[in-house]
């Protein structure tokens, strides 16, 4: 159990990301268009889509530790390098220093956070409320580093990424105290059998575990493109930068409060409910910041952190309570591969579409689109856990 306040101190820190909240303005600072910006997010997905399985394989074959270590490592070489980063090429290369980081570090943490819970009293409720305590800090830590963050930029972009510099180091610093959790390990002999029963485990045997896996990549996807979309309707409405930060840290901090919700609200709601709030929080979202030009959308706009708040805690946990111990590392990198394969497919073309229609017409068309996926993939998950009378 020692383990699980260092990791929840080693996710917090990362999260405490000075530039989310004017990381529009910022790489506009660097002559950047908003097509440019979706490219960048999409070699930064790239680069984890092309790691993330070999990571979290290898993680699973050899140690989950030392894998932290090193991506908590490039965290830090590639958030100093950003320092002296001008224009879009070097700030590819930011992008794939952060990539490789994410690769090493997301899914593995949350597999020694799965693997150091070691109880025969009610195991998986102790994991999920882990689980919802670490998604909790994280949110917090966003929303305070949102704040700090829109203070800082308001100063000078490069005194933001100074105090960012400094920050970035400290994960590394708590890396190297973990333990390596004590489990079975995957036959180091078999790749092509390993590979085969991964496979199996998440398409083939538990049909509510694939249909899990696509739910998380789409409303995954629906509150991400609406967390680039936020700063240029900030921008349209005449906000200050300085009060970015703010308006970013409200929408951490309900999300915050949603993680925590959220084994309560499933527990009293039911897990299908959960995923229509999950589904129509974006889709509401999105038609009204094409409905409404003022302070309302951003009102509207906490439906995004409602629904994501619950994905955090209820499809995660979905995921990694169905999968054996040996092999969730695999299973989480595997996830976050088709997330980022998803995106890289669909991102620049939605960032494409921005700079050629704009916020409003792209709101309408993203809204229509998750509408559809609401019609399409809840009754299908719903049925599924009716039938075999779980929780999600």
């Amino acid at each position: 159990m020692k383990n699980i306040p260092k990791l929840i101190a080693l996710r917090s820190l990362r999260s405490m990301f000075f530039m989310m909240a004017v990381s529009v303005p910022f790489f506009q600072s660097k002559g950047l268009s908003f097509g440019d910006i979706f490219i960048l997010q999409a070699v930064f997905g790239g680069t984890i889509a092309i790691l993330e399985m070999p990571s979290g394989y290898i993680a699973d074959l050899f140690g989950r530790k030392n894998t932290l270590i090193l991506g908590t490592l490039f965290d830090g070489v590639g958030l100093t390098f950003l320092y002296f980063a001008q224009g879009f090429w070097d700030l590819v290369l930011f992008e794939i220093f952060l990539g490789i980081a994410m690769s090493m570090i997301s899914g593995i943490d949350l597999a020694i956070l799965y693997d150091s819970i070691k109880t025969k009293n009610n195991p998986e409720i102790k994991k999920k409320k882990a689980l919802s305590q670490m998604r909790f800090m994280i949110q917090i830590s966003a929303a305070i580093g949102s704040i700090v963050g829109g203070y800082l930029a308001a100063i000078s972009f490069q005194t933001m990424i100074a105090a960012q510099i400094i920050l970035g180091w400290l994960p590394f610093i708590v890396s190297l105290t973990l333990q390596e959790p004590e489990i079975e390990r995957m036959d180091k002999q078999g790749h092509l059998k390993n590979f085969k029963e991964i496979y199996q485990q998440v398409f083939k045997k538990d049909h509510l575990l694939k249909l899990t896996v696509i739910n998380w990549i789409v409303w995954c996807h629906a509150t991400y493109f609406a967390a680039w979309m936020f700063q240029k309707y900030w921008e349209q409405l005449g906000v200050a930068i300085v009060y970015f930060g703010i308006l970013w840290a409200i929408y951490q901090f309900t999300a915050a409060a949603f993680t925590k919700l959220a084994i309560n609200i499933e527990e009293n709601l039911g897990s299908t409910i959960c995923l229509y709030i999950i589904s129509f929080g974006p889709v509401l979202g999105y038609l009204c910041m094409y409905f409404f030009n003022d302070q309302w959308a951003i009102v509207f706009a906490l439906m995004f952190a409602i629904s994501r708040g619950l994905t955090q805690v209820i499809f995660i946990d979905a995921i990694n309570s169905r999968v054996p111990d040996k092999m969730r590392a695999s299973v989480n990198s595997l996830n976050s591969f088709l997330l980022r394969i998803a995106y890289i497919c669909v991102g620049p073309i939605v960032g494409l579409l921005f700079d050629r229609y704009g916020l409003s017409n792209v709101s309408l068309g993203l809204g229509i689109v998750f509408c559809l996926f609401t019609i399409l993939l809840v009754p299908k998950i719903s049925k599924t856990i009716e039938k075999q009378r779980v929780f999600l």
